[in-house]
């Protein structure tokens, strides 16, 4: 098949959004139609991530705690599992995490390329998230508007940003799709199938899990992702309190620099939360690395004695407790 006829057969029998997985695939199978060697240029976008996610890292926090952050994130179980899997979510966890690498390259070097380039570079994720391309836009332009201008001028230019971005025909496309999820009783029906039935538990499972998971699920009656990504996922649940400790500091202490990775976070985590699909991994993976970054930023602060306030021993012990018995009602569910 040729690439005009490639071309016509994409447009004709996929969405807008899908292209970008399908324009991959069939470029590696051009080169070297293999599915192993398809599998290796999976692994090869995650290890470049790595490095610009430490580099990332480097700018805000002290080399060891940027090191750990972007290994512990790369190497996790969920992040493995997604290499080997012919999906789009390891192409747009790397365009992401590619927009933050040129964004804080602008914070560093004040080079105005890096600026016209990391928002620029959201635009190929229109060919795989478009909500992800609009929300990465939007929490670079807000920062920048909250960093060069003045308060009462910020939250103006901030509202006009925001009301573009949900005014914008390309969310107005989307928004059946993604944030109202479509029919929503359907959707509704499908997340009580993914948690295991109905219950208190359950109810609150969803909002939870975009905000605080997604939660491992360990005792499961049979294999499926879920279980496989269960060891990262829960160490990812640890760093819950960290990562909102930080968020906290930040706001609280004015640190600028860490607003593009809570801003995208929080934006996409609602996004997830509205659609009522925070039981669906492939949409909260994309924001997950932010997690990471805010959490070991606000640890290094914390062990460096940079923050004055220390939290009290009782609160550290018990929180891992807290967390298991957290994650014990969870694996449960299919009894409550």
């Amino acid at each position: 098949m040729s690439i005009i006829e490639s071309f016509r057969y994409l447009t004709n029998n996929y969405d807008f959004d899908d292209w970008g997985t399908s324009l991959w695939i069939s470029s590696i199978f051009r080169i070297i139609p293999s599915k192993l060697f398809l599998n290796f240029s999976y692994y090869i976008l995650s290890s470049i991530s790595a490095i610009m996610m430490f580099d990332i890292g480097r700018c805000l926090m002290p080399k060891r705690y940027a090191y750990i952050a972007a290994l512990t994130f790369s190497v996790s179980s969920f992040s493995a599992a997604q290499g080997s899997m012919v999906s789009k979510e390891i192409i747009t966890v790397f365009l992401v995490i590619t927009s933050f690498y040129l964004f804080y390259s602008f914070l560093r070097r004040k080079n105005k390329i890096y600026l016209v380039c990391s928002l620029l570079f959201p635009l190929l994720l229109l060919f795989f998230r478009i909500p992800v391309a609009l929300l990465l836009i939007f929490s670079f332009g807000l920062t920048l508007i909250l960093m060069y201008s003045k308060r009462i001028f910020s939250i103006i230019l901030g509202g006009i940003l925001l009301l573009m971005i949900y005014s914008s025909s390309f969310f107005t496309m989307t928004n059946e799709r993604y944030l109202r999820g479509g029919d929503t009783e359907a959707i509704i029906e499908q997340k009580m199938e993914m948690a295991g039935g109905g219950g208190v538990v359950n109810q609150m499972a969803d909002p939870l899990a975009a905000l605080a998971g997604p939660f491992p699920s360990i005792m499961m009656y049979t294999i499926k992702n879920t279980s496989l990504f269960a060891s990262g996922l829960l160490y990812r649940v640890l760093l819950t309190a960290p990562f909102f400790l930080g968020v906290y500091y930040a706001f609280r202490h004015k640190y600028q620099r860490i607003y593009p990775l809570i801003f995208f976070f929080l934006t996409n985590a609602i996004g997830v939360v509205i659609s009522v699909k925070g039981l669906e991994f492939r949409l909260s993976f994309p924001h997950l690395s932010m997690v990471y970054l805010v959490a070991f930023w606000w640890l290094s602060r914390y062990d460096y004695w940079q923050i004055k306030k220390r939290l009290p021993s009782i609160i550290i012990c018990v929180y891992p407790i807290i967390i298991a018995v957290i994650c014990f009602v969870w694996n449960l569910r299919y009894a409550i």
